[in-house]
């Protein structure tokens, strides 16, 4: 007989699963347990260190990062430091002192992360280029990517509710060479809920000058809601200076795609002026607003109304396009104005309008282009009162150019077309410009003309023509314009003159007796004049007259007022009275004296000369040519000096 064992059967498979099952949910409770315990002790700064700077190719450092668990997760952050490109002008892009936050540990899964209580001090970041041109804030780790699109930026934004910012400075090194220094004291964002609107307020410093921003903003609901623009009204206060925009965004993040209405006030532009690099002396009061719009690169301000001290503008439109790195920004001012006063605007602080001037310093390389277009029913400028003034002008480097300046004066009109070229300055002179340009005068009064030239009271009636061509140099237009050389050709074609002055320059006998009352017709003149700065000559001089035909040359000194001018008649178209002995004018303007001029060589000359125009610029010889003054019978035999 034998004893067979058999051995107990092992349960099945499926007995033994639950256990295994519940071992391992315990065990994971007691690792998720320990890990809680033991989270806030855990020293994470190196871990999430390397994980930054692997996602950013850049070296990243951080003093501390410590976590503590729950619904609401806390975060601290110390000392976190993130490298800037080889090359920059420091070795951090960014350095922070401390952040703390709230983490909702939901959101974690389920996205937009949402936060609260977030606090960031001590933030100290630096944008600029690197030598080849690219972005600091550009990331080659492997964790870069292409900008996300505007709609996926408002969806993914986080919800913060509640974030204080203390002592943060932000640098921007331009292309340019220059550097924009924002320094915040203190800013805050508020906001109860998801579905309440937002509020953003900030203060501190831009380029040195004092900044504050009020924003009443839309919830965050508005900002995911990508089928309508976000919301938004700004209001920065620097002083007395308010800019406010009521509007809305497209990519609120990037401050673009907006629409809206813009409001600027400077009853003092000092300010205004200190942040965009430009102090100035400058104190007319500034008020704009118009209808803004910003696509890009491009920034459009329509229906443009305001006024710039007393002047008043009354349509107007500015665009300004940014320009690509290393390329220049592009502004297109068009501005209507009802009176457009130069002379307050120009003028110096405290200093009188008279003193107005524009300073001729032409950048050989500006940030900005412009394109200017000003047009005034009423312009103002030193002693100028003109009508229907148009003004085009383009600035690129080193150059501008004016395709049109046109004005109505005294019923008649000017119309000018020039170029400025910057000049650097040198040991002897400061950075000024050269002027070169054209001006066309048609039927401008002529004794109003007398009065503004400092020539006082003329024996003329009538409308005066005038083609001119001007060269000068100088600091400002006032200075450039003392010192320039003009050279014009004056003409008259209809119109009177005294019968005194007839009479004295062909030394009728008649004179002597008594004054010849009256005015006598003037068929035509012409003077061909040559003017540098305050000194001038005029030859030829020729008018003709039903009593006699007059001509003859001189020189003139209108800052001294004094003046020395032979003339003399044409015989042949003189009275029997007449003696046709050449005269000499010399002294004041207002009471020079005269006497009869010596025969020479150079007085029978004058006869011989008075037709010529050959030193004339060629571009004014065929507005001369055109005066029948200049087109008399030659060799007659009456004629004598």
């Amino acid at each position: 007989m034998s004893l067979t064992i058999i051995p107990p059967r092992p349960p099945p498979p499926r007995r033994r699963l639950p256990r295994i099952l519940a071992g391992v949910a315990v065990l994971v409770v007691l690792l998720l347990a320990g890990a809680i315990l033991a989270l806030p002790r855990l020293e994470l700064g190196g871990f999430a260190a390397a994980r930054l700077q692997a996602r950013l190719g850049r070296d990243v450092s951080v003093s501390s990062l410590r976590i503590e668990p729950g619904r609401w997760m806390a975060l601290r952050l110390e000392g976190l430091s993130v490298a800037n490109l080889p090359g920059g002008s420091r070795p951090e892009m960014l350095r922070l002192a401390t952040a703390t936050a709230a983490l909702d540990l939901f959101s974690v899964f389920s996205g937009p992360l949402r936060l609260r209580d977030v606090a960031v001090d001590g933030l100290d970041l630096l944008l600029e280029h690197g030598p080849d041109d690219r972005a600091n804030w550009h990331f080659a780790g492997g964790g870069s990517r292409a900008a996300p699109h505007p709609e996926e930026s408002r969806r993914d934004f986080p919800t913060l509710l509640g974030l204080r910012l203390a002592q943060a400075g932000i640098a921007i090194n331009t292309l340019g060479g220059k550097q924009l220094v924002i320094a915040l004291a203190e800013a805050a964002l508020v906001a109860a809920d998801e579905a309440t609107p937002a509020r953003l307020t900030a203060g501190g410093t831009y380029q040195g000058v004092p900044l504050a921003l009020d924003a009443a903003l839309g919830s965050y609901a508005d900002l995911r809601d990508t089928r309508r623009p976000f919301p938004g009204k700004l209001g920065f206060r620097s002083g007395e200076t308010r800019l406010d925009f009521d509007g809305r965004f497209t990519d609120p993040l990037a401050v673009d795609g907006a629409t809206g209405r813009l409001v600027l006030a400077a009853p003092d532009p000092s300010a205004l002026l200190a942040m965009m690099g430009k102090p100035s002396p400058w104190s007319m009061p500034l008020r704009l607003e118009g209808e803004l719009a910003r696509h890009d690169r491009l920034w459009d301000l329509a229906e443009a109304r305001g006024s710039l001290g007393g002047s008043t503008l009354t349509e107007g439109r500015i665009r300004l396009r940014e320009g690509l790195p290393r390329q220049p920004d592009q502004l297109a001012l068009e501005l209507g104005f009802d009176r457009l006063d130069l002379n307050a605007l120009l003028a110096e602080r405290d200093a009188p309008p008279a003193n107005a001037d524009v300073p001729l310093i032409v950048d050989p390389a500006p940030g900005t282009l412009l394109e200017l277009t000003v047009s005034a029913r009423q312009l103002v400028y030193a002693g100028l009162r003109a009508a229907e003034a148009k003004l085009r002008l383009s600035q690129s480097a080193g150059r501008i150019a004016v395709p049109e300046l046109a004005i109505g004066w005294q019923g008649g009109s000017l119309r000018a077309e020039g170029v400025i070229k910057g000049r650097p300055a040198t040991d002897g002179q400061a950075a000024g410009g050269t002027i070169s340009g054209r001006v066309d005068a048609t039927g401008l009064e002529v004794q109003v003309l007398g009065r503004t030239l400092g020539l006082g009271a003329l024996p003329l009636q009538g409308r005066v023509d005038g083609h001119a061509a001007v060269r000068g140099q100088g600091a400002t237009l006032n200075a450039a314009w003392g010192s320039a050389h003009a050279s014009a050709v004056v003409a008259m074609r209809a119109g009177s003159i005294e019968r005194a002055v007839i009479e004295a320059a062909s030394t009728d006998l008649r004179g002597l007796l008594r004054r010849a009352p009256g005015m006598t017709p003037l068929r035509c003149l012409v003077a061909v004049i040559d003017l540098r700065g305050a000194e001038g000559q005029v030859a030829p001089l020729r008018i003709r007259t039903d009593q006699g035909t007059v001509y003859g040359q001189g020189r003139f000194d209108l800052a001294r007022r004094q003046m020395d001018v032979m003339v003399a008649s044409e015989s042949g178209t003189t009275g029997s009275f007449a003696l046709d002995v050449p005269i000499r004018l010399s002294g004041g303007f207002a009471d020079p004296d005269i006497a009869p001029a010596q025969f020479s060589a150079g007085g029978r000359a004058l006869i011989a000369a008075a037709d010529e125009i050959a030193p004339l610029l060629a571009e004014l010889q065929p507005f001369a040519r055109r005066s029948a003054c200049l087109n008399r019978p030659r060799n007659r035999s009456t004629d004598r000096p």
